[in-house]
Formats: structure tokens, sequence, C-alpha cells
């Protein structure tokens, strides 16, 4: 019988995780492992909250988990497994040269229960299933909290939260996830074989990424401070001090209307049927087209473009395995399936970005 090992790190860094994204956080020097909980089959959970600094985790050859991971042969499952694939990876294999775990060896309880429409979350899919799992609120509450660098005090010049106590709850928070894991994985059908190539290949693609020019990118997002910097500048001439950003709405409203022009609201749908109606003065025309410049969307993309890439100039884990009930893909981060298609080309628009000018 195939051994299965159910695993769930937690992990602190400098870097956001939700802004970078999980390669990105993982490759990054200041993220490390907190803490680490195993259980092998059906056995009691393993907490390996001993191996907390990095030298300890370059000592632990001797462990059953490193021992587990040099055998071709044991399955390893996680909740959202790309994360620990990457944790793996590019912490206790890339730093401290444990066995590397391939891709094929993987199995994700999140997948399982999106492939069944289920919720995600791992106590979310739990409490719809009617599995008798404990929700740990306060040890949740503590790991987010430990996940990233506290406010240092002349007191405490400590980079990251410390309590023992608190570490003790995390600990157990720890190994809650893993029995939740665990019990989710059993209840669960497998994915069908053909239905495993299919997510393998999702991880595959998510692992290998999408190459874009961070060069490129760091100009356009220039030209788009220049650019909002100028209009903000006309926004403050336009009202005579009285707005000072486009995203102070109602102030805008309230600045129209208190010079005779009344409008709802200041949607999309409405500042365009305003424009298109030639009922007003130019001043008020330009405000609009003022706001609706400054709130754009789409440059946000190229933002995120910049926060995920990647050193090699990649940006990782795009797609969402299941995200439909359906069983179609979604998008993740930058969402580059949603990007709109303009009547430029895109190239003429790059080599002119790349000019500087």
């Amino acid at each position: 019988m195939v051994k299965k090992v159910h695993l769930d790190f937690e992990t602190r860094s400098r870097v956001d995780l939700k802004l970078a994204g999980t390669t990105k956080y993982a490759q990054d020097p200041s993220t490390s492992i907190m803490c680490l909980t195993y259980a092998v089959d059906d056995a009691e959970p393993v907490l390996m909250e001993e191996y907390f600094s990095d030298l300890e985790w370059g000592r632990a050859q001797d462990t059953e988990l490193f021992q587990l991971a040099a055998d071709p042969d044991v399955i390893f499952v996680a909740h959202n497994a790309f994360f620990e694939q990457c944790v793996w990876q590019y912490i206790l294999v890339k730093r401290f040269n444990w066995p590397p775990i391939e891709l094929h060896r993987w199995r994700c309880t999140m997948a399982k229960a999106a492939a069944l429409g289920l919720p995600q979350g791992l106590g979310d899919a739990n409490k719809a299933l009617g599995l008798n799992v404990e929700k740990d609120l306060e040890g949740r509450r503590l790991m987010l909290k430990y996940t990233k660098p506290r406010k240092t005090t002349k007191n405490n010049v400590n980079e990251f939260h410390n309590d023992p106590t608190e570490f003790k709850l995390i600990f157990e928070y720890n190994i809650k996830d893993v029995i939740a894991e665990r019990a989710l994985d059993e209840y669960l059908p497998d994915l069908s074989p053909s239905e495993q190539e299919v997510w393998f290949l999702d991880q595959t693609i998510n692992h290998r990424g999408v190459p874009v020019d961070s060069y490129a990118i760091d100009l356009a997002l220039d030209f788009i401070q220049i650019h909002r910097s100028k209009l903000e500048k006309r926004l403050i001439e336009l009202t005579k001090g009285h707005i000072t950003k486009a995203t102070q709405g109602k102030k805008i409203i309230d600045f129209l209307e208190a010079n005779g022009v009344t409008l709802p609201n200041i949607t999309k749908a409405t500042v365009y049927e305003a424009l298109e109606s030639g009922l007003y003065p130019d001043w008020v025309n330009e405000l609009l087209v003022i706001r609706q410049e400054l709130s754009q969307t789409s440059t946000a993309k190229i933002i995120k473009m910049q926060q995920k890439c990647c050193n090699d100039g990649r940006i990782r884990e795009n797609l969402a395995y299941c995200a439909a009930g359906t069983g179609r893909w979604g998008g993740r981060g930058v969402q580059f399936q949603n990007l709109p298609r303009g009547e430029y080309n895109s190239d003429t628009v790059v080599s002119i970005l790349l000019l500087g000018d």
C-alpha cells in the first residue's frame, strides 16, 4: 500500500503573500518556516517545532520526514498544494538540500473539493460536508499575526512576534489543520486518473509561469505616474482645491451640484452618458474625463505584473483549477486572459515605451 503524508507549513516573511504570489514569496530570503506538521497515513500528526531555525532545518537529514521525501513511492498531500510545493522546493530543497518531491507525488485536497463544486477553503469544505473538525479561530488569528513583520519599538526591536505562549497556540493550529486536511482527503473521492493528469498539467503551467518584459513594465508605470500627476494637478485647478483626488466621489458630486450640475452618481455608465449628452460646459466635461482617466482599472494589471514578477522575469500561479462549477479555469493575480483587446498594436506601444521619452 502506498504511504500518504499529509503536510502543512506555517511560514512568515517580509513579503506580502497576496501581493507577491506564492512563488515569489517562497523564493524571498526573508521567508522562513515557523512550523511544520505532517501525518503518515492514520498515525498521529508530528509537529516539527524543534526545527525552528534555518540551522536546524539544515541538520534534519535524520528525521522521518526527510526519509519519506527521499522515498519515490511516498505520496504527499496538502490543501492548496501549490503553496507546500513552493515552500518545499525553494526553502527545504534550495536552502537546506532536502530531497525534492516530484510533481506526480503531490495530491491536493483543495483540488478534490473544487472538482466537486465544494467550497475551496479547508474549514468551509469540511463544514459543508458536515465533518466534525473543530475550527481554531484563535489559532488562525495568531497565525496571521505572526506571518508578517511587527512594528518595532525601543523596548522590542525584534522584527517578528516571538511570544512562546502564542507560538504554542500556532503549533496547535498547525496540527489541527493537518487533521482537518486528512479528514477531507479521506471523505472525498480521488480525482479520476485522467482528471489527476489535468491537475498535474495545471500545476506544471502555474510553476512554469508567463514571461513578461519587466523593463517595459517599469517604464509603463513611470509614464502612468507622470500622467496621473498631471491629471491630479489639473483636477485641483478645475475645482479650486476643493477636490484633490479622483477617488473623492462624494466630494465631486457635491462640487458639481454646488455649481448647478446634478448627477445621481459618477459611475462609468453615468459619466459616459453625461459626456455624450452635450448638455454640460467644457469644464464639467473635463472634470468627468479626468475622473474616468484616474479611475481606470486596466492600469492596475501593470502594477500587479510588477508586484508578482519573479527574479527570472516570469509571473507564476496564474490559473485557478476548477474555479467554476463547470470545471473551467479561473484567473489569479494579473489575470492575463482578461487583458483588454485595444485598437493599438501592442508591439508598437512597447517599442515607444522603450524609447523612454
